[in-house]
């Protein structure tokens, strides 16, 4: 008989540090509504000073297809994030629910997507961030 260790197979399928500066994701609620999230890297965090509890501005230029977050004093929507077991941050996270005029990842509103950064042109300054998205 060989026992297999449950908490060595769970650390394995566990998330996986991110590579890409930014992941942003369109999912469904069981309460019907759609929220788009954009989960930023420890690097993007660190080369914007993006800070969990700061606020940011989401912006999309139609035209380049390019996103901008970008940290405001005001208003805006909040940075969260959730304490790795080493007490530090891994990643920081902004999401919100979309309303009628709002981009979207995906037309069809019942479909999860997810996409990443394209790196090659992302452009990191202090307190911003400007990315275009690509498949995963």
């Amino acid at each position: 008989m060989a026992f297999i260790s449950l908490s060595n197979l769970a650390a394995k399928t566990g998330r996986v540090v991110q590579s890409q500066h930014v992941t942003a994701t369109q999912t469904k609620k069981s309460t019907g509504a759609v929220e788009l999230g954009f989960r930023l890297s420890k690097s993007a965090m660190d080369e914007t000073g993006i800070a969990i509890g700061d606020r940011v501005d989401i912006l999309y230029d139609k035209d380049e297809n390019q996103w901008m977050i970008k940290k405001i004093s005001e208003g805006g929507f909040g940075v969260s994030g959730q304490k790795n077991k080493h007490g530090g941050y891994s990643s920081c996270a902004v999401r919100l629910t979309l309303r009628p005029g709002f981009p979207r990842l995906s037309e069809d509103e019942d479909e999860n997507k997810k996409l990443l950064s394209d790196d090659s042109i992302t452009q990191l300054s202090e307190g911003v961030i400007i990315f275009r998205l690509g498949d995963e």
